[in-house]
């Protein structure tokens, strides 16, 4: 199956191509910023003509246009090393600036801002962009060695291969060239026939202590990366602070303070890596059910906010959305106040309200089962996908209430034949309406995929 992927690589320059590559970054930065500034005057002068709680409308033009005018500022006095390099510099540069405009018009984003010389330096190169076994070939460089290889399959008897675009950046002091390419990859699951086996349909909590663990125990350990390299953070950051501005030694520690920040990056980005592949790939589960979580918001507590965007929550939410679509896995994510924590996963007759984020371990007072916290969310995960698969329904859960509940709290209903369910999760889910959808969504897709239907 053909799925299209990213990969940043990071590349081995020689002097004179780290040369090109920062006059490069100065050419799409002079692009952005100096059309930009066209416009924000135009804008302003708009909004003068505005009454008061409209928005200004002003005409800035298109893309197309402002590369004919780029063409000409190219040719005058004093900017001539324009000339010298990729066309596609300004081009795409500019192509961008549009991109932000519309963004900002239709409420997307905000308004366009200068780029700034050392933050996010980056160009984009189109045509004659060609990649290799262990080089890739940009204009204006040529090739350029990669610092790994085989990473891309190359067909047999072919030296390269074309790609659409490439963008080349810098982050502290590496060069990086990233693109899109279109590769074959095989899902693991074949079959989409669901059951309740605990290995089709897994639950996954995710945490600060413990990055990721199973309904079924498996445990993914978090690498806390900014944890580990905050004394040389801090070490670093007041070296840079006692360095004269504008001196060479304050570049230079700088330079060494930015590595360490791209050290923690990389460890953070490798461990989401891992961390999904062993989830979606090694697992290969048929159903996986995550917790809806909000970082942004979670980390207001100023006392775990470091601990939480360490996790990298975010990153791992979205890697696990592209890399189910590849392996054919149904990602299903919780409702947001779904307190898989709290519920008693063996009989679900009990909620612990009093649960707080220190205690780690708890018992049922129902049913006397002692849960670990997080292995316990994990459960409670699972059974809403066991639910929503019709596995979980009020007829299953019955017999739990039995054993759980003490008898004179187990009451019969109308026919005094068999008692009343008490699963606290079946309630919750029933009474929202988009756990109700996403059932009957999925239960139409069972109808549908069904041979004998």
């Amino acid at each position: 199956m053909e799925q299209h992927c990213g990969r940043k690589m990071e590349l081995r320059l020689t002097k004179e191509q780290e040369r090109i590559c920062i006059r490069s970054c100065a050419a799409a930065r002079r692009a952005y910023n100096w059309k930009l500034a066209q416009q924000n005057a135009a804008y302003d002068e708009a909004k003068k003509l505005t009454l008061e709680g409209n928005k200004p409308k002003c005409k800035l033009g298109t893309p197309i246009d402002w590369h004919k005018e780029w063409v000409s500022y190219k040719r005058l006095e004093g900017n001539e090393w324009l000339l010298e390099l990729s066309k596609c510099c300004g081009q795409e540069a500019l192509r961008d600036l549009g991109t932000a405009w519309k963004k900002f018009f239709s409420n997307k984003g905000k308004h366009p801002r200068f780029h700034r010389s050392g933050m996010n330096d980056s160009f984009r190169v189109t045509g004659s962009v060609y990649i290799g076994r262990d080089f890739v070939q940009i204009p204006t460089l040529g090739k350029v060695k990669l610092k790994e290889k085989d990473y891309i399959t190359i067909p047999e008897g072919v030296d390269k291969v074309p790609l659409s675009m490439a963008t080349v950046s810098r982050t502290a002091d590496r060069w990086y060239v990233s693109f899109a390419y279109v590769t074959d990859i095989v899902p693991v699951n074949e079959s989409i026939e669901i059951t309740d086996n605990e290995y089709d349909i897994v639950g996954v909590d995710l945490g600060i202590k413990d990055l990721a663990i199973t309904s079924y125990g498996e445990v993914i350990h978090n690498p806390i990366a900014y944890r580990r390299h905050l004394n040389r953070l801090k070490r670093q950051q007041r070296s840079v602070s006692r360095k004269r501005k504008g001196g060479k030694n304050r570049r230079k520690a700088v330079k060494k303070l930015a590595r360490i920040h791209h050290r923690i990056t990389n460890i953070r980005v490798n461990s989401a890596h891992q961390c999904t592949t062993e989830l979606t790939r090694k697992l290969a589960p048929k159903v996986l059910v995550i917790e809806t979580l909000k970082p942004k918001n979670m980390s207001r507590n100023h006392k775990l906010a470091s601990s939480i965007l360490d996790a990298n929550f975010g990153r791992i939410h979205t890697q696990l959305e592209y890399k189910c679509r590849w392996y054919n896995i149904h990602l299903i994510k919780a409702p947001q106040f779904y307190a898989s924590s709290k519920y008693c996963s063996n009989c679900g007759c009990y909620k612990n309200e009093d649960l707080k984020l220190t205690t780690r371990e708890w018992t049922c007072p129902h049913c006397g089962f002692h849960h670990d916290r997080d292995v316990n969310a994990a459960r409670n995960l699972r059974f809403y996908g066991l639910w929503l698969y019709g596995y979980a329904t009020q007829q299953t859960t019955a017999s739990y209430a039995v054993e759980a509940c003490p008898c004179d709290e187990c009451r019969k209903d109308g026919s005094g034949s068999e008692p009343r369910p008490r699963d606290l999760r079946l309630q919750f889910f029933e009474t929202q309406e988009q756990c109700r959808s996403l059932k009957q969504e999925i239960t139409q897709s069972l109808i549908i995929d069904d041979p004998i239907v």
